[in-house]
């Protein structure tokens, strides 16, 4: 009878052992469970305020669109222009064409000479500019 009260008494514990390991396994399920959804609830309202940045962007961006197009109408330039600036619409258009002349001789090889010399990017000098700027020059 001892032998079987020690085996029960045995069983007993082992079974109090698993119940307590359980309740502790199942303690940190529910912790971390706890704490994943505490996670996805503090993204989500992140997300939903970045949601809402976004739209307000969309929207203001829109707005923009519409106003710039607004704003490089013709109509408005030429109302803009006649009655802020005082402008009037001429009664004649004249298209003014250059005369033809011939291309500008070659530069002697003393000016090429020079313009060589010359630092890249600086202005060129007298010698090499007066050539094409023809008899009046």
């Amino acid at each position: 009878m001892d032998g079987s009260r020690l085996q029960t008494a045995a069983r007993q514990r082992r079974a109090r052992r698993l119940a307590v390991a359980a309740a502790v396994a199942a303690g940190l399920a529910l912790m971390a469970l706890a704490g994943s959804h505490a996670f996805l609830v503090t993204n989500q309202v992140r997300i939903d305020e970045l949601q809402q940045r976004v739209e307000e962007a969309q929207a203001r961006h829109q707005a923009l669109r519409l106003e710039v197009a607004t704003l490089e109408a013709p109509e408005r330039i030429v109302t803009d222009a006649t009655a802020e600036l005082g402008m009037v619409r001429p009664e004649t258009v004249t298209y003014v064409r250059p005369a033809a002349t011939p291309p500008p001789a070659a530069p002697a090889p003393d000016e090429a000479a020079a313009r060589r010399s010359e630092p890249e990017g600086a202005a060129p000098s007298w010698g090499a500019v007066k050539p094409y700027l023809g008899p009046e020059g």
